[in-house]
């Protein structure tokens, strides 16, 4: 008996089974269907949030994240915030890299009042946008001259691609 034959046998016998116990068999058939669409659906957001680059990055083969690690009592951890000082010495001082961009995302409170939400923002550096093949939909990016100490002026770029409230659901 050969691998196909066997194959054959048992097909036919699973589809007998199945016959025979119709409710069993649909239970089957949604638990599968709901696992796989599951998994299907948890693949399509780890490969966008991990695996790809972001949108309209400009090379993405060279661009790279560099995390500052800092040692307390021991243990390593990821500085989440650090001194705009230091992004100048990175910036100024490193010569492996052709470009860098200070960049630091959390939320805050947007409005006045009762109009006021909690939205995601983030504060980069004027040669973050030149990592983008994004142009402005109106006005323009801020320039070196605004994002330097202390002669800078406070801006804001605003984005309707992913910012909103953060109470509010699809």
């Amino acid at each position: 008996m050969n691998v196909l034959d066997a194959f054959r046998q048992d097909l036919r016998y699973t589809l007998r089974s199945l016959r025979a116990k119709p409710g069993f068999a649909g239970a089957v058939i949604v638990t599968l269907a709901l696992g796989i669409g599951a998994n299907a659906a948890m693949f399509g957001i780890v490969d966008r949030m991990l695996f790809r680059p972001p949108s309209m990055l400009r090379d993405p083969a060279t661009t790279h994240r560099v995390y500052v690690y800092e040692t307390h009592r021991g243990q390593a951890d990821v500085d989440s915030y650090y001194q705009y000082a230091r992004y100048r010495d990175l910036s100024s001082l490193t010569t492996s890299f052709s470009a860098v961009a200070g960049y630091k995302q959390g939320t805050m409170a947007i409005g006045v009042g009762d109009a006021a939400r909690e939205m995601t923002v983030a504060a980069v550096s004027a040669s973050f946008f030149g990592f983008f093949d994004a142009p402005p939909a109106l006005g323009r990016y801020f320039t070196v001259a605004e994002d330097s100490i202390p002669d800078g002026q406070p801006v804001a770029v605003l984005s309707i691609g992913r910012a909103r409230p953060r109470d509010q659901s699809d």
